[in-house]
């Protein structure tokens, strides 16, 4: 009895895939699945079944895992992320987003997902270093002698300065993140 309840509090929790009840299920755990059913077919009486099958996932261009469902012969391509929110956290409100707490945009776990601002999003966001290391500092393109400085703040770069020295640009940078996040 004991290890049942450990097994059942273990396994995803499946729910209907919003818009798509009866057709598609969405796991706690980020996994897609169709439901078996009849489907009416023209010139048959029994229809045709379908069966149980868990859709295979692809990698976007974007970086988050993506799934193909078909409703009534039309395709529809969704991010799994957006998918389990729908179904187990409920409608997402205008001007919120989905974010992925480790910043991995493949862990559709539903620990993982939570909703956020898009101002928080973009804080949260995890970045490619830039070409000398750091994102937001660049040595000039016009004279290849000083190093800029910039970042950016809901969507518009703020410039910080030139700089004599890499670590110069570097330290303006960290000292305006901090106070801009704080």
């Amino acid at each position: 009895d004991y290890f049942q309840s450990l097994i059942s509090n273990c396994a995803s929790k499946w729910r209907p895939v919003v818009g798509h009840e009866g057709h598609y299920e969405v796991s706690s755990d980020g996994d897609v699945r169709s439901i078996a059913r009849r489907v009416k077919k023209i010139g048959s009486k029994n229809g045709r079944f379908i069966p149980q099958k868990n859709r295979s996932a692809r990698v976007g261009t974007n970086g988050y895992k993506m799934v193909t469902i078909v409703v009534n012969g039309k395709c529809k391509t969704g991010t799994i992320h957006r998918f389990v929110a729908g179904a187990h956290i409920g409608p997402i409100a205008d001007g919120m987003c989905i974010d992925h707490v480790n910043g991995c945009r493949t862990d559709n776990r539903l620990s993982n997902l939570r909703v956020v601002t898009q101002r928080q999003n973009v804080r949260n966001k995890v970045t490619t270093n830039g070409p000398h290391g750091h994102r937001g500092i660049y040595l000039a393109k016009r004279t290849g002698r000083c190093w800029r400085a910039d970042i950016q703040i809901d969507g518009k770069t703020k410039y910080l300065g030139s700089f004599v020295s890499k670590e110069e640009a570097i330290s303006a940078g960290t000292r305006r993140i901090r106070a801009v996040v704080v």
